[in-house]
């Protein structure tokens, strides 16, 4: 499969969502047609938020068929505010008729950190039926960037693709909290990543992350062999160049 990366910008928020919608909808019926499933990696955050309702509205999508999984997870009780979990519950999953069994979080827990991220490595070695060596193979990754030009929970300065791991604790002086995160080489193992990037706040990450030869975390996610969009609304892409030859604009998914 050829890699290919496009830069796609569109009015407003609700047009972005719109159009991720549609993707999420063509990338899932591709792979129920081919693996008979659709595996999915999902964020946290403020931006996804309005993505995830509208899925909710798509009342013939083959739930039944989809498995979710986490990019990152804080680690925080379920109930707790900072939880991501918590949030696509509340926002995508109650509102539809997904199998328990099909939903994949990060279970937190009382272990330590890295009891907690060997354990959800273990568990996705099972599902996808992993080698030694091997790393996972979603079909979809939605991701957001941060304004330091963080993804998932890979932060700047930090070891964001240890050895032999796709799955990794993260504890950094800056955060308030330990979290756990997929590593770069399992999202750069994803068949299709998703940037969903808004606001006038991610003008100059957004930038930097498009046009610079950058080394944040954000701007290293290069799918090996799948497709990269960074889907942003008009607010965040406002300091991009023009006559990028990547970047297309109103244009639909």
């Amino acid at each position: 499969m050829k890699s290919s990366k496009e830069i796609i910008i569109f009015e407003n928020k609700q047009c972005l969502a719109e159009a991720a919608v549609k993707r999420w909808q063509a990338v899932a019926r591709d792979a129920i047609s081919r693996r008979g499933r659709f595996t999915v990696a999902l964020s946290g955050g403020k931006t996804p938020i309005d993505f995830y309702q509208r899925l909710t509205r798509q009342s013939d999508f083959p739930w039944s068929q989809t498995h979710l999984f986490w990019a990152d997870e804080r680690c925080v009780d379920f109930s707790s505010e900072d939880s991501n979990y918590r949030l696509i519950q509340k926002t995508l999953i109650r509102r539809v008729p997904i199998p328990e069994e099909n939903i994949h979080p990060i279970f937190i827990g009382k272990g330590k950190p890295r009891d907690v991220a060997k354990n959800y490595e273990e568990h996705l070695k099972d599902f996808f039926s992993l080698e030694r060596g091997e790393l996972p193979e979603f079909d979809l990754m939605i991701l957001g960037i941060g304004e330091d030009g963080h993804t998932a929970s890979l932060f700047p300065g930090d070891l964001i693709d240890p050895y032999d791991h796709f799955v990794t604790s993260v504890s950094l002086p800056h955060l308030k909290g330990k979290r756990i995160s997929l590593t770069l080489s399992a999202l750069n193992g994803t068949r299709e990543v998703i940037f969903l990037v808004t606001g006038e706040n991610k003008a100059a990450i957004f930038k930097t992350i498009i046009e610079d030869k950058s080394r944040l975390p954000a701007a290293l996610v290069q799918p090996k062999n799948g497709n990269l969009f960074f889907l942003g609304d008009r607010q965040a892409a406002r300091l991009l160049k023009k006559e990028s030859p990547r970047l297309k604009r109103n244009k639909n998914l």
